[in-house]
């Protein structure tokens, strides 16, 4: 018996042993003090502000307007400061209701006071917002499109926000006159870098305005930085899912996407010739039609142009002297000459932003007179982006060199220490000097022909038109119409290419050269004076 009460004296002793022993672990067990002190203290932050979009200068592209928060520790005196300035004062009064803190975005002139906190933070997105396309959307904190997706990890590790930590109860229940802790809210200075510049784009899109589908392009002609990249139509990134019935795609960016080309190719086709030896006085006597194999090939002119060279044809965009002038040129050197131009070729952009290939035909394609005659004026297989029009225009404008497209200089922990990387632009060869000359000059005259509508009034320009059959038809039969117009300026020393492309319009003349002269005229003054 003796025994056996010993025996169970030993055993509560150890099982009172271990209990000891295991609250002096939990006493000192650093990571059971951290959750304790939690249990007694309540936390509440205000929405994250994440890492930015700049453009070339610098300039937020978003989270360039502020909002203001405050958190509102809800006792009579708070309640009735805040109320005023609460820019959702049904929602406000709803929490202030459950005696517990809460966060309310408030006007900036908002009062702090005893239990009321205020922040700043940033606003993502706005329904105003420029290039949006370019910089993307994002849901539930996470980009869906362009930049805000291709640079998504960079973004979203970068985020900043503001808190308010309350002394509270074993419950969880704020103390009354507990102490609390202000953790205020920094300013976030990294970011993107994009080449946009935020002028440019901005006049690019209020000459846009009316265009139902369509894009606009501005690139630098040296560097190949994309100044501006508009698509048509656009959309609200505040609120994306009222834009997913559209049946004119709202989302797409038309500039990255391969369209029928037209007239604006037959300066490739020069640019052939001349390689090939041929003069540019090259002349044939335009009759209003050829006949290729069977097949009729109308000139836009009824009766004919009559004897034209190859600037003069050009100029008057006259089909039927392209036909003639390719049929002398071998399938091999016409795509070769638009490889050059960077026709065929897909480009990088930056993560997220791919501008799309197009379509060249192949050499057993043009081995066919008719296909070949079609080539030659742009029309058949050939398909090309807006940005790639914008490189070819800016090889013609530069001397003969096709650059490399950018749209992202690179990324910066600190935009007031952004020291960009200086980077020697990336060519391909296009052409010569001598035949680059040559081009311009044709591209010059075309713009300040008789009824020319792209006729800048401050600053002078080269360019050409294009008004591209698609092979689709609307309901009244009538065929729908590709019309561009891609040009430069100044036209003594260039520096911006400008690509304008409308969908479904009348002549690239009427429809697309008024925007290029909006555009030009805007940025010159803006821009280069």
């Amino acid at each position: 018996m003796l025994n056996r009460l010993l025996a169970l004296v030993v055993a509560f002793a150890l099982g009172f042993s271990l209990i000891y022993m295991k609250i002096a672990l939990i006493i000192t067990d650093e990571d059971m003090q951290r959750r304790t002190r939690s249990y007694n203290s309540c936390t509440i932050r205000t929405e994250k502000s994440y890492a930015s979009v700049y453009d070339c200068n610098g300039q937020l592209l978003n989270n360039a307007e502020k909002k203001y928060y405050a958190v509102v520790n809800p006792d009579g005196n708070a309640v009735v400061s805040v109320l005023p300035y609460a820019a959702d004062k049904s929602k406000f009064l709803s929490n202030a209701s459950s005696a517990v803190p809460f966060m309310a975005e408030v006007s900036a002139d908002c009062p702090e006071c005893e239990n009321v906190c205020l922040f700043t933070g940033t606003v993502r997105s706005t329904p105003e917002q420029a290039a949006v396309h370019v910089i993307g959307y994002e849901s539930d904190g996470q980009g869906v499109c362009g930049i805000e997706k291709g640079y998504n990890e960079f973004i979203r590790s970068h985020r900043s926000y503001g808190s308010v930590t309350y002394e509270a109860s074993a419950l969880g229940d704020v103390l009354t006159g507990g102490k609390y802790e202000i953790h205020p809210s920094e300013e976030v200075r990294a970011g993107i870098v994009t080449t946009i510049d935020a002028d440019i784009q901005r006049i690019c899109e209020d000459a846009g305005k009316n265009i139902g589908k369509g894009a606009i392009v501005v690139m630098d002609v040296y560097s190949g930085e994309i100044k501006a990249m508009a698509s048509f139509p656009d959309f609200d990134p505040t609120a994306p899912e009222n834009y997913l019935d559209r049946t004119d795609a709202p989302f797409v960016n038309r500039a990255l996407m391969p369209y029928c080309v037209g007239s604006i190719f037959k300066l490739v086709t020069c640019s052939a010739a001349l390689s090939s030896g041929f003069d540019e006085e090259f002349t044939f006597n335009c009759t209003g039609s050829s006949d290729i194999s069977g097949q009729i090939f109308n000139c836009h002119k009824w009766g004919g142009h009559g004897d034209l060279s190859m600037k003069n044809a050009v100029v008057e965009s006259c089909n039927t002297y392209f036909i003639e002038l390719a049929s002398y040129i071998s399938p091999e050197k016409l795509l070769d000459t638009a490889r050059g131009f960077g026709f065929g070729n897909g480009a990088y952009l930056c993560r997220g932003i791919y501008s799309e290939k197009g379509c060249l035909p192949t050499v057993k394609q043009l081995s066919v007179p008719a296909e070949k005659a079609n080539f030659s004026f742009g029309q058949g297989y050939l398909t090309a982006t807006p940005v790639q029009i914008a490189v070819m225009t800016s090889a013609i404008a530069n001397g003969g060199n096709a650059p490399r497209p950018l749209i992202v200089r690179g990324t910066t922990e600190d935009i007031d220490r952004y020291m960009p990387k200086e980077k020697a632009p990336v060519y391909s060869i296009a052409c010569s000097a001598e035949i680059s000359a040559k081009l311009k000059e044709f591209m010059i005259d075309t713009v300040y022909k008789e009824n020319s509508m792209a006729v800048p009034e401050k600053v002078t320009a080269g360019g050409k038109t294009s008004t591209a059959q698609t092979g689709r038809f609307d309901d009244r039969g009538a065929e729908l119409l590709n019309c561009w117009f891609t040009g430069f300026f100044p036209a003594d020393c260039p520096k911006y290419a400008v690509t304008v492309l409308v969908e479904d319009g009348y002549t690239g003349n009427a429809t697309a050269g008024p925007i290029f002269k909006e555009i030009a005229d805007k940025i010159y003054q803006k821009i280069l004076t």
